[in-house]
């Protein structure tokens, strides 16, 4: 059962599309963020961990930015 900070492994899919791969708590909420300086973040989905504690999310928006960056937020308090 993973612990502690989120894990997010990135992929490309073959139609270009971003893949997240988040892991973390069971139950807890995490926000997916991107930016495209690392200055300016914008949420774009959450997602809850079910069982196996982690979750795929695939970026449809990704193809349409030249460069983009993830990250996750824990929203649990």
């Amino acid at each position: 059962v993973p612990t502690g900070l989120p894990t997010v492994q990135l992929r490309k899919a073959s139609n270009g599309q971003a893949v997240l791969t988040v892991q973390g708590q069971i139950g807890h909420t995490y926000e997916i963020q991107t930016s495209p300086d690392l200055k300016t973040w914008t949420a774009i989905d959450t997602a809850t961990l079910g069982a196996s504690g982690s979750v795929d999310f695939a970026d449809t928006n990704a193809t349409s930015f030249p460069r983009r960056f993830y990250r996750t937020r824990d929203t649990q308090p």
